[in-house]
């Protein structure tokens, strides 16, 4: 089989990206052999990422997320109130 092309694997990243921080998955899913057998399984055309630039990606997308929101965030013209919560 082919691997996919660096566009086609970034985009099924994202997708795993999304189902670990969803989930609340930890990095080292990736070093589990039976999901790397279950995923290879699935699809072999799949590479799992390292733990590391697992983290990496997920840093890269909540930088993102936070940039975004602090752009709407500061082009608000009304009053924004943050509360906690915490036990």
């Amino acid at each position: 089989m082919e691997p996919w092309s660096a566009e086609m694997q970034k985009a099924k990243h994202e997708l795993f990206i999304k189902w670990v921080i969803v989930d609340q998955q930890s990095f080292t899913i990736v070093n589990n052999l039976n999901f790397q057998k279950f995923i290879s399984s699935i699809q072999p055309q799949y590479k799992l990422s390292s733990r590391n630039t697992l983290k990496e990606m997920i840093i890269k997308k909540f930088e993102t997320a936070q940039t975004e929101v602090l752009n709407y965030l500061q082009l608000s013209t009304s009053k924004v109130s943050l509360t906690i919560d915490m036990w």
